[in-house]
């Protein structure tokens, strides 16, 4: 993720971790976020406006590109802030480029990834996590942490509580090493953690416990 418009200090900063730094220099990083943001919405509002101009004309193809750069622009913006509830860096673990979000067994293919972020260590494990928005899918995995006859039913699948609060479906493939969490974090917001190679068991839970899930939920959640 990118915040800086000096591309030299975006590429630097951009898989460096902060967390150990000095609150003075987190405080800066924290406000040109702030400002890069704000730069971005204002561009947007702009676009929308002469959409509007363009669709009032019924210029349509003008319109219709006016819309679609704010769209992008939007999608851009939630998803550095989004990213801003994750770990960086866990435990030997580093963000690498992805482009496509992964599929575990329970994601299937979907549309309604919002964001999408992959960590690998020396050894070549992995840790995939995906942001789920308004997918179908988050009312039938309610359905299955409410109903302990299907609970019963499922291999290799348990229901545990994070953070006193999240129930999540975790799936455990000792054998082959592969641990997946999925998340229910509100009515419309479903987060899925992978983690690939690792014998550890603990590491996903592990992991999940780096992540800001309250301020995700909030920031996600249509009651907020």
């Amino acid at each position: 993720m990118v915040f800086y418009t000096n591309s030299t200090l975006a590429i630097e900063t951009e898989n460096k971790d902060f967390s150990t730094v000095g609150p003075t220099f987190n405080k800066t990083i924290e406000t040109q976020k702030n400002i890069d943001l704000t730069i971005k919405n204002s561009e947007i509002i702009r676009n929308l406006d002469h959409a509007k101009d363009y669709i009032l004309k019924n210029e349509y193809p003008s319109a219709i590109s006016k819309l679609l750069l704010s769209l992008n622009a939007l999608k851009e913006n939630q998803k550095k802030m989004v990213s801003t509830f994750f770990p960086k860096i866990f435990g030997g673990f580093k963000i690498v480029s992805s482009t496509l979000p992964t599929s575990g067994e329970y994601l299937g293919d979907s549309v309604n990834i919002i964001f999408s972020q992959r960590l690998v260590n020396a050894q070549g494990h992995s840790i995939d996590t995906n942001v789920l928005f308004a997918d179908p899918s988050i009312e039938e995995y309610q359905r299955i942490i409410d109903n302990a006859k299907i609970q019963k039913s499922l291999d290799e699948i348990e229901i545990v509580t994070l953070k006193n609060k999240y129930y999540a479906l975790k799936k455990s493939i000792k054998d082959s090493n592969y641990y997946e969490l999925n998340i229910v974090i509100n009515k419309e917001t479903l987060l899925n953690i992978i983690a690939n190679g690792t014998d550890q068991d603990e590491l996903i839970n592990n992991f999940c416990n780096q992540i800001d899930l309250n301020k995700l939920d909030k920031f996600l959640s249509a009651d907020r």
